[in-house]
């Protein structure tokens, strides 16, 4: 049973009298406002400004806590041109917006105070100013676009001419393999990649228990632990889990399930198990392999191979706090291999073994898999066990070298610095980043698509590109 039909269950059957809620009225009374929940980016970005604040206010004898509920527009301007002056690397004018609009969060989330409109218009106004007098810049930086003669030149590079060493060779399929769910499905590196950030607070209680700017440590797997006892695994790295045999089921039916069977237990709707795509501990914020469903179909001349698709569902997009979301795309074959990202999924999948089925651990066994007459479809079985291993992972090292983790997910940092050093190496104008292939399919889908359509992938709101 998934986390949320428990929680469903849980609430039925749950009855309070009213002398529970009368005495919740007075706690929550005493406790006052409830925190927001924030991101851990934003507790980053508040942190940031709070210690210029709290160095502001020391200089000018100042208590940080109250002068922030009682400082007037004259004090927010003096500590806009403190910070400029203090801080000589801020050399946008977003920045300097960015670090107003802040402060009023901060002061509106803890203090309840909601600053007026003319002191808003007044500090507004001097930031102009002050914009003007510190010569800072007002238009972002150029940012590159990638077109299909950049995609394919960069795969074509990436697969002949990169002389690039790896920690782990798998490695290098996953940068093609990202580069292609990039291109084609515009998403930010929040959707497939580890984004989260380092951020010390004690207080927070959803903080995640394994940071991934942390120094790593050997995870306490005391179910996955591998058959090499022996090995001597490094603090900073890797970490082992035993390959999963419990689920390995002969024959391809049993490895495969329907869209028309009424209830098998063993078997999922969307990931091959009951779960489903949303249901498990999520503490990776990445791409798992239960968000990747692989589908065979019988070929329309009878004695050709079956017809494979995938079915990709990303969960993780800007903003999910408050506005979670889901999108699902298709993925056929293309028959170009260089730009086939079916071909580079279905080759992640054997490499890490995700089938239940012993007997789909080839290509040829999946496109020559038997499908029951009656069938229009079946769906492979994931293991139980791979649903929540990421598909895109960091390299660790072990006793024996560098190898990729088997559980830790592909930091954003890493994903980034493959990127630039591949678009530095094959002689690209610009930096090469995730970004510049998002732009280049929003580019490839402006006129030539419903705006809604396109608001709907790229995630923009009211038919606005931002």
């Amino acid at each position: 049973m998934s986390a949320g039909k428990v929680a469903q269950a849980r609430r039925k059957n749950m009855k309070r009298p009213p002398s529970y809620y009368k005495k919740l009225r007075r706690e929550l009374k005493t406790k006052g406002r409830t925190a927001p929940k924030q991101s851990d980016n934003t507790k980053k970005s508040t942190a940031s400004l709070l210690k210029k604040w709290n160095r502001f206010c020391s200089e000018i004898d100042e208590s940080p806590e109250s002068f922030i509920k009682t400082a007037n527009a004259e004090d927010f301007k003096t500590f806009l041109q403190w910070t400029l002056d203090r801080y000589q690397r801020i050399r946008a004018s977003e920045s300097l917006n960015n670090y107003w609009r802040v402060l009023n969060m901060h002061i509106l989330d803890q203090s309840g105070r909601e600053l007026d409109h003319s002191i808003r218009r007044d500090v507004t106004n001097y930031k102009k100013v002050l914009v003007d007098e510190y010569q800072l810049r007002r238009l972002p930086k150029k940012r590159g676009v990638s077109s299909v003669d950049d995609l394919y030149h960069i795969l074509f590079y990436h697969w002949v001419y990169d002389t690039t060493v790896y920690r782990d060779e798998q490695q290098r399929s996953y940068v093609a393999t990202g580069i292609l769910m990039a291109s084609y499905f515009g998403c930010r590196p929040v959707s497939m990649f580890d984004t989260r950030i380092k951020f010390e607070d004690d207080a927070d209680a959803r903080k995640p228990a394994d940071h991934p700017t942390v120094a790593g440590h050997p995870e306490d797997h005391s179910e996955d632990l591998s058959d090499q006892d022996d090995m001597d695994w490094d603090d900073e790295q890797a970490t082992l889990v035993k390959p999963d045999s419990d689920l390995d089921h002969d024959g391809d039916t049993s490895a495969c399930s329907n869209d028309d069977s009424d209830g098998d237990t063993d078997s999922d709707s969307d990931s091959g198990t009951d779960d489903g795509v949303d249901a498990g501990l999520d503490d990776t914020g990445s791409l798992l392999w239960r968000h990747i469903t692989f589908i065979i179909a019988p070929h329309c001349d009878p004695g050709e191979p079956n017809v494979l698709f995938a079915k990709v569902t990303i969960t993780h997009t800007k903003g999910e706090d408050n506005c979670p979301r889901e999108k699902i795309f298709i993925v056929e074959r293309e028959d170009n291999p260089l730009l086939c990202l079916l071909d580079h999924l279905l080759s992640l999948a054997l490499h890490d073994d995700v089938f239940a089925a012993k007997s789909l651990r080839t290509v040829s066994n999946i496109f020559r898999a038997e499908i029951p007459s009656g069938r229009k479809c079946l769906q492979l079985k994931i293991k139980r066990s791979a649903l929540d291993i990421p598909v895109f992972r960091e390299p660790g090292r072990a006793a024996d070298g560098y190898r990729t983790s088997p559980t830790k997910p592909l930091r954003s940092k890493t994903w980034l610095r493959y990127l630039t050093q591949l678009g530095r190496h094959s002689g690209l104008e610009n930096s090469f980043t995730q970004y510049c292939a998002r732009r280049g399919l929003v580019n490839a889908i402006n006129n030539k698509a419903p705006s809604s359509v396109r608001d709907q992938i790229f995630d923009y709101q009211l038919n606005i590109v931002r």
